[in-house]
């Protein structure tokens, strides 16, 4: 791989959020600084980060683009259809342009300027957990809130705004995303993990799984995507397996038909213990049958540093009532890289 402090620092604080990025540098021995600039600080300096430390922390970049906030469908296909896929992968070859030349570093907002948005393109064919990726990079654009000072304005504008206590402006942010379809060497089924980084819209995240799995059929030559695995049993069982993971936040409806919400990710408690939840829990007649569900994990890397992936399994209570409900993505979050993905994803498996 390539190797540039500037583009590896610049890459990692467009990719990777700050709060999840702790383990990759511990793991490296690499000192954070404040912030993803005094982090980048860090990195640009050969004394407080040197040469032999820049391929692990290239690496992790790599797996966090293959694993980390994704919107994930896992469909179930035959041992033949995923033999054809996995040798079509291996026979693929990737064609050049901006986004290619750049793997596995990022572009920056001034080279996303001059790319059109939406229209994926593979940037690489990459072996990894004993199975086979296609991995695409496209760019997106997020919605963001910012907070608009009226007295910033021209003085007829900054008079006409006084009446209102904020001001907001809607901004388009341009970022590069990776999403990945990987076939495992062995299995029932396959990976589509779609890139879904913090704020994403939730029209923009299905939207983004439609274009993967169209150009994945067009790589490949075959529709796989016709058996999706139902994650909504799942949700139930993993809530009601006490050993599993940390419940940080949890919907269901009553036999009193009202609808209880409740979020505890600050604490590090699980609210399957929390007073409130237990006192109100042995007072319904019938079990708790969860419509959203997130359970937080702890995971140990190794030599002591430990990672806290997320996995969000959520939908709604008109859904939790169909005679048959459904839910076909789980949203991974926090995954530091493929060790703690692939174990929440085997966790997912062995629950639905």
């Amino acid at each position: 791989m390539k190797k540039s402090r500037s583009k590896l620092a610049s890459s990692l604080a467009a990719r990777v959020p700050y709060d999840v990025s702790k383990p990759i540098f511990e793991l490296n021995s690499v000192p954070r600084g404040r912030g993803w600039q005094g982090t980048a600080d860090k990195l640009n300096d050969k004394k407080e980060t040197p040469d032999g430390k820049l391929d692990g922390l290239l690496e992790a970049l790599n797996e966090h683009q293959l694993a980390g906030e994704k919107l994930v469908t896992l469909y179930e296909a035959s041992d033949s259809v995923m033999k054809a896929m996995r040798a079509k992968l291996k026979s693929a070859t990737v064609s050049t342009g901006p986004l290619q030349e750049a793997y596995p570093f990022l572009l920056n907002e001034t080279e996303l300027e001059k790319l059109p948005l939406g229209q994926p393109v593979l940037l690489a064919i990459e072996e990894f957990g004993g199975g086979i990726g296609a991995v695409f990079g496209s760019v997106r654009a997020r919605r963001e809130r910012v907070v608009l000072d009226p007295s910033s304005f021209a003085d007829g504008t900054a008079n006409a705004l006084s009446i209102y206590d904020e001001v907001v402006g809607l901004k388009l942010i341009r970022h590069q995303a990776f999403d990945v379809i990987w076939i495992p060497g062995s299995g029932d089924y396959f990976d589509l993990r779609v890139d879904c980084p913090r704020n994403t819209q939730a029209d923009i995240a299905r939207g983004s799984q439609m274009i993967a799995m169209d150009v994945f059929r067009k790589l490949v030559g075959t529709d796989p995507f016709k058996k999706p695995l139902n994650l909504f049993p799942a949700m139930k069982a993993m809530y009601d397996d006490a050993s599993e993971g940390r419940v940080v936040e949890l919907a269901f409806g009553t036999t009193t038909r009202s609808i209880k919400q409740e979020r505890m990710r600050l604490s590090g408690d699980c609210l399957r213990d929390e007073l409130y939840h237990k006192g109100g829990k042995e007072k319904l007649k019938t079990p708790v049958k969860p419509y959203k569900l997130s359970l937080a994990y702890t995971i140990d890397l190794g030599g002591g540093v430990e990672a806290h992936p997320e996995v969000n399994l959520h939908t709604t209570r008109r859904v939790a009532e169909n005679p048959n409900p459904q839910l076909f993505d789980a949203l991974i979050r926090k995954s530091v890289g493929l060790f703690d993905y692939d174990y929440v994803r085997e966790r997912i498996i062995h629950f639905a």
